[in-house]
């Protein structure tokens, strides 16, 4: 018994550090400027993360309150190179989904595109992990579960105990046994109410828009 706990507890973290091995080589650092808000959003500055899904067309995607619907300006960093300009390409705000687009000229040599597990039927014990930049400490993982689903007026979201802070928005959320992104992580339960408890957009939301996108199509609600 005492063996296959430590083969098993050998393997987990095994998968967990391709996993954060990984993240590092896709995901993003994200800084947006608002001057003149929406009704929804305020006039301020704001952080968080995202991850490269499409190299040939510099597609990153977030969450739309990192970006926003009218950003005056949007710079990314890469893990260890410099900040640069981009531009919104596509912003969701039901879904709290968007897409920036960043010139392929600044995307460095070894960056690859994040693997999307686009048909995940993920079940609730799943070993998943949150990768972002909580509280400004970039590039940072936690690790936990599937804790449950959010099923509330029309909103579908992945329920997870890995720890998701502010400026981790926009990251992924990664399946810790194929290394493949199945969410973004978007918001968490106020840490003086509850313990544990945050969330993730399932990420076939995010591939079906990205498909209609390549195909031509508006995939605007």
């Amino acid at each position: 018994i005492i063996l296959c706990t430590l083969s098993f507890q050998t393997g987990v973290a095994a998968e967990t550090l391709m996993g954060f091995k990984e993240a590092n080589l896709y995901s993003v650092k994200i800084k947006t400027r608002i001057k003149y808000p929406f009704f929804e959003d305020s006039r301020n500055s704001r952080s968080g993360a995202g991850f490269l899904v499409d190299r040939e067309r510099g597609w990153v995607v977030t969450n739309a309150h990192v970006t926003t619907r009218n950003p005056e300006s949007i710079s990314v960093k890469f893990k260890g190179n410099k900040r640069f300009d981009a531009d919104l390409l596509y912003v969701d705000p039901y879904l709290d989904f968007a897409i920036v687009k960043i010139p392929k000229s600044e995307i460095p040599e070894k960056t690859t595109e994040a693997k999307l597990a686009c048909n995940f039927n993920p079940s609730v014990g799943h070993p998943v992990g949150a990768f972002g930049h909580p509280f400004s400490l970039s590039f940072t993982g936690t690790r936990g579960i599937i804790s449950g689903f959010y099923l509330k007026r029309g909103e579908r979201k992945i329920q997870t105990d890995a720890a998701i802070n502010k400026g981790n928005s926009g990251g992924p959320l990664i399946d810790l046994r194929s290394g493949s992104v199945i969410g973004i992580n978007t918001s968490g339960y106020s840490k003086k109410k509850a313990e544990g408890i945050g969330f993730a957009i399932p990420i076939n939301f995010a591939c079906r828009i990205l498909n209609l996108l390549r195909d031509g199509f508006d995939p605007s609600p």
